[in-house]
């Protein structure tokens, strides 16, 4: 595999040599990435390149999945390739420099499943599908700069329902579901955020990560994945 400066390129093959399959080895490449401090970006090759969501969601925004041309592993072994992989870590760099998290309080982070935007509200998918000859990572930068603008104040986002998401400076409860990686970054042990209407004592009504809708009488807990930590 080609080397480059401060990355730590691997290679996982999959078991079968006739086709890049990334299911025969995706278990393994989801226990690789999570044990680098840093985050993964994945550069895979599956030999349906309509699968691409469903390995996609299985990463759970934990860190980047990057789908190759099938055409560019025919030049696997040569200074062609090393030049394709140098291309991909290039933009990849200017992700983590524009896009990805650099603390607790990046709009990235807010459950996509949960907070409800007043706008900008592709904002999330925008940060995750953004590729190389895909789109524009200045446009996705100003997109999360909106995004801020408008839902971020006094120290806490609100959304279109008046539901205020405010990072909470306690640090407990139960380790994520998904892990405590989002878009590479990874969060504080015991990082949620404590959610509460707008209107003291009003009930409200928040969807997890499964789609399941919970009532709250006044407030709840909520990691940046989607998964409820109890409330009232």
């Amino acid at each position: 595999m080609p080397r480059m400066d401060d990355w730590n390129i691997q290679l996982i093959p999959s078991r079968d040599r006739r086709r890049p399959d990334l299911q025969s080895c995706w278990t393994k490449v989801l226990t690789k990435a999570a044990g680098d401090i840093q985050g993964a970006h994945v550069f895979a090759y599956h030999y349906r390149e309509d699968e691409y969501p469903k390995f996609n969601n299985g990463m759970h925004d934990r860190h980047r999945l990057v789908w190759m041309a099938p055409d560019t592993l025919g030049y696997y072994g040569s200074e062609l390739y090393t030049e394709v992989i140098k291309k991909h870590v290039e933009f990849e760099c200017r992700w983590r420099d524009m896009l990805r998290p650099r603390g607790v309080d990046a709009p990235g982070l807010l459950p996509e499943s949960s907070f409800s935007p007043k706008r900008c509200e592709d904002m999330w998918s925008r940060i995750r599908s953004v590729h190389l000859n895909k789109d524009d990572l200045e446009r996705v930068f100003k997109i999360m700069r909106h995004f801020r603008e408008t839902h971020y104040g006094s120290g806490r986002w609100e959304d279109n329902r008046g539901l205020q998401f405010k990072a909470a400076p306690e640090r407990h409860g139960s380790n994520p579901r998904y892990g405590n990686f989002k878009f590479t970054y990874r969060l504080p042990e015991g990082f949620h955020y404590n959610v509460s209407g707008n209107t003291a004592n009003r009930g409200f009504t928040i969807e997890d990560a499964e789609g399941q809708s919970h009532q709250f009488d006044s407030y709840t807990n909520i990691d940046f994945h989607g998964s409820i930590r109890g409330g009232h």
